[in-house]
């Protein structure tokens, strides 16, 4: 099997690094990005946690929308509510289980970072 993978992040700094490792990747806004390409997986791995809690739903329904008619989305996001700036300036915006509640999942997980005291929600969501 084979898989091409291929990146994007609005962080200039994270693009460069990941080309500099021989990483396909450009910058572009995940609420905006357009491909002709259809994917077969998505991977969102504590990405959508910095987008305003407006953007989660628009959010994940985009990157639906660039999936291939089989194709998976794997989002986590911080378990909690409401939104806040962190230690690093960074936003970070907590869901529920019930903010996935009308999608097409396939399958949801609950995780916890001990070490961190944080809870973690993975969804494997359907086009």
């Amino acid at each position: 099997s084979h898989y091409d993978a291929y990146g994007i992040d609005i962080e200039p700094s994270f693009v460069a690094h990941a080309q500099s490792l021989g990483l396909k990747a450009e910058v572009a806004d995940l609420l905006t990005y357009q491909s002709a390409r259809r994917y077969d997986g998505i991977f969102a791995c504590a990405s959508l946690l910095h987008l305003p809690k407006k953007d989660f739903l628009p959010a994940i329904n985009h990157l639906r929308s660039l999936l291939e008619e089989d194709g998976v989305l794997f989002v986590s996001m911080k378990l909690g509510e409401g939104e806040r700036i962190d230690e690093k300036g960074r936003r970070m915006t907590y869901v529920s289980q019930a903010d996935f509640a009308n999608l097409p999942l396939i399958d949801i997980l609950l995780t916890k970072e001990e070490a961190r005291g944080i809870t973690w929600i993975n969804a494997l969501i359907k086009k």
